[in-house]
């Protein structure tokens, strides 16, 4: 196993288990231990975790956006879930926009299997990547400045195109969700772009996996009251749905009206 295959290993194994130890990721891995502590002081360095004696687990006093292939296969199962429900929205000749998200990216991958005919708009390279070859999409990626690692455009062209489109359907991601306050994504230029989004849709739809209702981040990008529905898994605390609620934001979970 190379070292980015140990790091994603390594997060993977953290993430089902909150927490882990040196001994624990040594014998699954079957690296030593030795270099287990220097992937985990590797990964500290980039504040995904925080290190304890004898272990680790995910930091929570940093705000950190892990890079995309990491995130992509986080909770993927949920994922698939959420795209599942939230494809059911998408009739055939509607524009859609989603965004540069992994759980976005779930939905494009549904969007292909369907083979929906769709103008489908996207700042995400790999949404872009996943759909080219499939001829019913009529493809827009939106233009602006490269950020390789959450690979995405950002940036005022894109704002400055979206700010021409009338869409059917948003499809926003987050990075932290505050049931009372919105979405929140890490990075400014992100939120910019994800409130240009929701400016030009008719219905605004949010997707996330459950993990998102106990994050950080600092940039709202979506208000509850531009939120037409929510849709998330199954492990979501009941308080935070009902906070929801409580805001006019329609659940679904899994599928299933809340």
């Amino acid at each position: 196993m190379n070292r980015p295959e140990r790091h994603a290993k390594i997060l993977s194994l953290i993430s089902e288990n909150s927490a882990i130890s040196v001994n624990e990721l040594s014998r699954i891995t079957k690296a030593s231990q030795a270099t287990i502590r220097r992937d985990l002081t590797e990964l500290e360095g980039e504040g995904i975790i925080e290190r304890f004696h004898g272990g680790a687990v995910f930091s929570d006093k940093k705000v950190f956006e892990i890079s995309f292939d990491r995130r992509k296969n986080h909770f993927i199962e949920e994922k698939r879930a959420i795209a599942e429900a939230a494809i059911r929205f998408i009739e055939d000749d509607s524009t859609v926009i989603l965004d540069a998200g992994t759980t976005a990216l779930q939905i494009a991958k549904k969007l292909c299997e369907l083979s929906r005919n769709v103008h489908l708009v996207t700042n995400s390279l790999a949404i872009a990547n996943e759909t080219a070859g499939c001829s019913e999409i009529d493809l827009t990626l939106l233009g602006g400045r490269i950020d390789w690692r959450n690979m995405a455009t950002v940036g005022h062209v894109g704002v400055e195109y979206l700010r021409e489109l009338k869409a059917d359907l948003a499809f926003i991601g987050a990075n932290a969700v505050y049931p009372c306050e919105g979405v929140f994504a890490v990075e400014e230029n992100s939120a910019l772009l994800n409130r240009a989004m929701v400016r030009s849709s008719k219905m605004v739809i949010v997707v996330c996996d459950s993990s998102k209702f106990h994050k950080e981040a600092h940039f709202r990008a979506v208000t509850p009251e531009q939120i037409d529905y929510i849709v998330t898994g199954s492990s979501t605390d009941r308080d935070i749905l009902d906070a929801l609620k409580e805001k006019g934001v329609a659940v679904i979970i899994a599928g299933k009206a809340y």
